[in-house]
């Protein structure tokens, strides 16, 4: 068969999408196994999109670009026919992965269209992010359950039944047309969006290589100055770091395959995984600080007093057995400095538009 994937896109996008008809990356044969050996579908952790240093920087994001949607259609199909915890959580990082590229490389990408599917994707994530909170919470239940009297099964029950209330409302949204025009949309608008039009000229370096290594030198300095003074920032402030230094190692990630595995490829490895200690040490800290707020509005629809019985159950198990905030800043400093301190594994770059 031959023709243009823009013009299948666009015929699938015309289709009656929804629960009953779906955009899905599961092949039949891999369908049938599923069924005939009672077989869950596993969650898909991203594959590295295929970039080399020829490519323009256009061609370089529609690469990645790619690559996350892939990622995306694997794990939510996933969650519709599991729900698993792991489905939901890189369901939700194929989102951000994809909002990541598109911010790394929004001078070339940016227009009306790209803003709409931003928008919808930044929607997407928040009722992701639902189900992972409580995933996250009850985990940490869990965990504490047996050194901790205040995990009764009561408050395990109750939050086992917020997060499938959380669930079905995204198995909904996954399943919905809404949702399914959107993974078209968005396939169309990275085989043909109008900004596959546009003449690179005045929207950044031209190669790959150049226009990677001004983001990535341009983030990191921004990360650098936001965690200068780590231990005075508020919770707020240390979640935006998070964020930063999650987005910077994303981005980087996105980049392994310029760098081979001589010393630049090393060099990378070791910049991503102090950036990945910096997030969990971080993460720490902030799942601490969100867990308590999320207690709150779990529990908003109980009847007041067994709400106020399970948060102040809740409390006291994160009071209980709650990370050493000191010790957990401190591993964040020491694996953010190593990333600032890491050699510039990038291509060096001559000063000019940065994104």
């Amino acid at each position: 068969m031959r023709g243009r994937l823009a013009d299948v896109i666009a015929l699938a996008s015309e289709l009656p999408l929804g629960p009953d008809l779906r955009w899905s990356a599961v092949s039949k044969a891999e369908r049938g196994e599923l069924l005939a050996f009672d077989l869950a579908l596993d969650a898909q952790r991203a594959r590295q999109p295929a970039l080399r240093p020829a490519m323009d920087a256009a061609q370089g994001f529609a690469a990645i670009g790619w690559s996350c949607l892939g990622q995306l259609l694997a794990n939510h199909e996933a969650v519709l026919m599991t729900g698993d915890a792991e489905a939901v959580h890189q369901a939700r990082v194929a989102v951000r992965r994809l909002r990541v590229a598109v911010r790394g490389f929004r001078r070339i990408v940016e227009d009306d269209a790209g803003g709409v599917l931003g928008a919808e994707l930044k929607a997407a994530a928040q009722m992701l992010g639902k189900v992972r909170d409580l995933d996250v919470l009850i985990a940490r239940v869990l965990a504490a359950r047996p050194i901790c009297a205040a995990a009764s099964a009561e408050l395990i029950a109750e939050l086992a039944a917020r997060r499938a209330q959380a669930l079905a409302a995204v198995r909904s949204m996954l399943a919905g047309d809404a949702f399914q025009h959107l993974l078209f949309a968005i396939a169309t608008w990275l085989e043909s969006g109008d900004w596959r039009r546009r003449k690179p000229g005045g929207f950044g370096p031209a190669l790959l290589p150049d226009h990677a290594a001004r983001v990535l030198s341009r983030w990191l300095r921004k990360l650098h100055k936001r965690s200068a003074r780590l231990d005075e920032l508020a919770d707020r402030e240390l979640h935006r770091v998070r964020k930063d230094a999650k987005t910077l190692r994303y981005f980087a990630e996105f980049l392994a395959g310029l760098d081979g595995d001589g010393a630049a490829g090393i060099a990378r490895v070791a910049f991503v995984d102090a950036l990945a200690a910096a997030q969990d040490a971080l993460g720490a800290v902030q799942d601490a600080a969100a867990a308590r707020s999320i207690g709150e509005d779990v529990f908003a629809a109980a009847e007041p007093l067994d709400a106020a019985r399970l948060q102040e159950e809740l409390r006291q198990l994160l009071d209980g057995t709650g990370v050493r905030r000191k010790k957990k800043l401190k591993q964040a400093r020491r694996s953010l400095k190593a990333a600032w301190d890491s050699p510039a594994w990038w291509l060096p770059v001559t000063d000019g538009p940065t994104n």
